[in-house]
This record gives structure tokens, C-alpha cells and sequence, in this order.
């Protein structure tokens, strides 16, 4: 496993460390956790030589510039990954429909945030959020665990997982404040999911809880730690 983790003035320096552990792995890479230095180059990187044809597990937080091209190719050349988990980073419709495509294995899919960026300003375009998650369900039907931290979707898009994903064992919808429980769409999951997470349910011990919460609730407390801490 390699972990690639935090802050630093020295990215470039962290993206050459990153890679060069990359190599010795000869090919046997079977887990990758990549926080803050993910871009396009080290995407293309892994996908290039068959250095991720043994992979198992993906994890980007706050990735940046990885275009879809990019995305695609290292899925064709991943196709024992189990796992995806995406927090604060991109990835278009179209490319998780490829994800399901050409990794059959996959069983995990958490993304956490997808919309942050619309925080800057404050812009919520929860009908784009129906159509990315049914993408979801069109790329990946064989999904047994779902996790959509900060999901702006509707019970529109709630409806289509219950549908296109059967084989569902768990479903988290924290932070998913515009779906509504009380109605048909909640008595599914009650039913038919074993492990289900709420939107008002505690996000106390994920690795990126600050930011939930000050995004979701509190946007000018956001703004005045961001300047505190110098994040991002």
C-alpha cells in the first residue's frame, strides 16, 4: 500500500516521491491512497506500463486537473479494482459508466462532496447530482456498497439506485439533505438495505469531517478557518 498524504509547499517533490514508490511496487500494486497531489500526470503515470493491473483499491481526496481521457485509460487498465473512493475530487458522468465497464470487479464506489466546488461561490445544481448518480447505477449495477457523503441528489436519484443497483448491502446518504425519508423511497432502503447511513446521521469520525460541516452548514465560519489554517 502506498499512502501519499497532506499538506506541503512541495508538491512536486511529493509527486516524484509518489511515483517512485509506484515503481518499486514492480507491478504489484494492490492499494493506493493519494491525498492533495493527485493530477492528471499521476493518473497517466499509474495507468502507463501495466503499473496498476494488479490494483485493488483507489483513493484520491482533493485531486485536481485529472481529465476524463485520463480517467478512462487507467480504468482499462485496472481491471481488478474493488474499490473507488473519491472525496473533493471530479469525475464526470461519463466516466463512471466506463468505471463499471471496464473494471467488473468493482464492489465499492464513495464519493464524498462531489459538488464542493460549487461552495465558491454557493451554487447547488441538484438536478446534475440526479443524472451523475444515475450514471452510477447505468456503470456500476453490481455495486454492494455506496457511499454519497454531501450528495445534492433528490429522491429522484435515490429512486434509481434502489432500482438500477440490487445487490446494494450498504448505502450511505449523509449530508444528502435534499432527499426525503418519509416517503416511499425511505421505506426501500429500510427494507432492503442492510447497512443504511441517514443524512442527519453523525460524520464524527471521517477523515475530513471539518469540511462537511462547515460546508453544509456554516459557510462564513468556513471561510474564516480556511483563512486560520491556510488550507487549500
Amino acid at each position: 500500500m502506498v499512502d501519499i498524504n497532506h499538506l506541503s509547499e512541495k508538491r512536486a517533490y511529493l509527486l516524484k516521491m509518489c511515483m517512485h514508490a509506484i515503481d518499486r511496487s514492480q507491478g504489484q500494486l494492490l492499494d493506493i491512497k493519494i491525498e492533495r497531489i493527485a493530477r492528471d500526470e499521476l493518473l497517466k503515470y499509474l495507468a502507463e506500463n501495466k503499473r496498476s493491473n494488479q490494483l485493488r483499491r483507489l483513493r484520491i481526496a482533493w485531486g485536481t486537473d485529472i481529465v476524463a481521457d485520463s480517467w478512462s485509460h487507467f480504468f482499462q487498465t485496472s481491471p481488478l479494482l474493488e474499490e473507488i473512493s473519491l472525496a473533493f475530487t471530479y469525475i464526470s458522468n461519463e466516466t463512471v459508466i466506463h468505471a463499471g465497464k471496464y473494471c467488473p470487479k468493482l464492489k465499492t464506489f464513495n464519493y464524498h462532496m462531489r459538488n464542493y466546488k460549487d461552495y465558491f461561490p454557493l451554487k447547488r445544481i441538484t438536478g446534475t447530482e440526479n443524472e451523475f448518480v444515475i450514471a452510477i447505477t447505468q456503470g456500476m449495477p453490481q455495486l454492494r456498497h455506496l457511499e454519497l457523503i454531501g450528495n445534492d441528489m433528490t429522491n429522484t436519484g435515490l429512486q434509481a439506485i434502489l432500482d438500477g443497483c440490487p445487490h446494494l448491502v450498504s448505502l450511505d446518504l449523509r449530508r444528502c439533505f435534499n432527499i426525503n425519508m418519509d416517503g416511499r423511497c425511505g421505506k426501500q432502503c429500510l427494507e432492503h438495505i442492510k447497512d443504511l447511513r441517514l443524512p442527519d446521521d453523525s460524520i464524527e469520525e471521517e477523515d475530513y469531517e471539518y469540511f462537511y460541516v462547515f460546508c453544509c452548514e456554516d459557510i462564513e465560519c468556513f471561510f474564516e478557518m480556511k483563512e486560520s489554517f491556510n488550507w487549500m
